[in-house]
């Protein structure tokens, strides 16, 4: 499928009042340009010596967004002409640019990137914070900085967007307690399901591809222990989960798929207090030889 096949696609199964950005990071100007020609004008870099000269050789009409980790030191290379920066991660950041847009007399959009991820090598503002800053005479301190929020506070954005956007989260409980605030997406109607590799390896060990084990891990994590938590868990290790990643007719339902395990427990309380392995397993309409697969997996390498 060619490039202008590809976004002409996508943009007809975007969501109103959603921007496609094309990333083009280490893409040479003649891709750029087939896209461009293909009515494309959102393009995304994560590096100002990529952007620059990209910019100065290509359509004027082009809006450049800056999607990765800008060091302060690079904004006055993009603050003439620069369409969004996606990834402001500090207050010292928001200074500079406010600083080099009222050199080039314009306000530069931005957005505030948000810390989620707990982990030392990512960048952001926690919740907390970015909703501090923009309850502070935002406007008075960064008077040519625009940050793209339309409510009052962020977390409630993000799940409006991601809802938007139909952007599905997924969650792995074995991180422990770093799990994304899930009850909160869910009752603003995200799509949230559970994901994990949980088979054994030499990164995990104790994996018996048994996504029951998961959503009991999650019931305890996240303290869902209702009958309506539990099965909505269950949901997010089945149905929600085969939504997340666009599988097609899925479903108990003549004509689908059949592709689908079966449990011998009598409900789904005791299904996720159990955890038991399948009593069988049935893919494209086949029963598979579920003892043959474990043969198979213990005779494999172990670390």
């Amino acid at each position: 499928m060619s490039i202008k096949e590809n976004i002409l696609r996508l943009k007809e199964n975007l969501p109103e009042k959603v921007t496609l950005v094309a990333v083009s990071k280490t893409k040479p100007n003649e891709l750029i340009l087939e896209a461009y020609e293909a009515g494309q004008r959102d393009f995304g870099e994560n590096r100002v010596q990529e952007v620059v000269p990209k910019y100065n050789e290509l359509p004027k009409d082009i809006r450049w967004h800056v999607i990765g980790h800008l060091q302060t030191n690079k904004v006055k290379y993009i603050a003439p002409f620069v369409h969004l920066i996606h990834s402001v991660d500090s207050e010292n950041l928001l200074a500079e640019i406010n600083k080099q847009a009222a050199k080039c007399n314009r306000v530069i959009p931005v957005l505030l990137q948000i810390f989620i991820a707990q982990e030392e090598t990512k960048f952001g503002f926690s919740f907390e914070e970015a909703e501090k800053i923009m309850s502070e005479d935002f406007e008075k301190k960064y008077p040519f900085v625009k940050v793209e929020v339309v409510r009052s506070t962020v977390y409630p954005l993000l799940t409006r967007i991601l809802n938007e956007a139909r952007v599905p989260i997924v969650t792995d409980p074995h991180t422990g307690p770093l799990h994304a605030r899930v009850k909160e997406l869910l009752a603003e109607k995200v799509l949230v399901c559970l994901g994990q590799d949980d088979i054994s390896d030499a990164y995990y060990p104790f994996g018996r591809n048994n996504m029951l084990e998961v959503a009991f891990l999650a019931s305890h994590l996240l303290w869902m222990m209702t009958r309506q938590d539990i099965d909505k868990l269950y949901d997010m290790i089945t149905i929600d989960a085969a939504a997340a990643i666009n599988v097609a007719g899925f479903g108990l339902a003549e004509g689908a798929a059949a592709n689908l395990v079966v449990l011998d427990q009598p409900d789904v309380v005791e299904a996720l207090r159990f955890h038991r392995a399948p009593a069988h397993v049935i893919s494209h309409g086949k029963l598979v030889d579920q003892a043959k697969m474990r043969a198979i997996a213990s005779a494999g390498p172990h670390v």
